[in-house]
């Protein structure tokens, strides 16, 4: 009995590992920790234009992403999130997936998801637009997908 259940696990256990590591694979991704550091800004309540310049593609974005926090409240603007991941991708555009968790008081009408749309300048992902999904949220991609670009 042994003989046949250790196989089985093992099995069940390198099954496990590879899903995992394609799914770190989607959130190592840049595009995916540029929006995490992003939204680790939002969490901390920054106000300077000057930190969110380097996430957009147009400047304005970031003028009028601080505008819309105006609180002197330490209270969070954006509700607690998963790790940000790509579900799509190609040699210079990602979609980054960024699952809201703890969506409740003043989050209540913030969506499960949102799609941030990334386009690579130069050497850095940025962040062009920002959208509910249309539908189902999407999965994260494989390390085979994630890594061809």
């Amino acid at each position: 009995m042994r003989r046949i259940i250790l196989p089985v696990l093992l099995a069940v256990c390198l099954l496990f590992a590879g899903c995992a590591a394609e799914d770190t694979a989607a959130r190592q991704h840049a595009a995916a920790t540029t929006v995490d550091k992003l939204l680790d800004l939002r969490a901390d309540n920054v106000r300077e234009v000057t930190a969110y310049e380097p996430f957009f593609s147009d400047p304005a974005m970031a003028q009028a992403l601080v505008e819309g926090s105006t609180s002197e409240t330490a209270a969070a603007t954006v509700p607690k999130w998963e790790e940000p991941y790509v579900s799509a991708v190609t040699s210079d555009t990602a979609d980054v997936v960024v699952r809201w968790v703890g969506r409740t008081g003043t989050f209540e009408s913030w969506p499960e998801a949102t799609i941030f749309r990334m386009s690579l300048e130069g050497s850095r992902w940025v962040v062009v637009d920002a959208v509910e999904p249309d539908g189902d949220v999407p999965g994260a991609l494989s390390r085979e997908e994630t890594g061809r670009f």
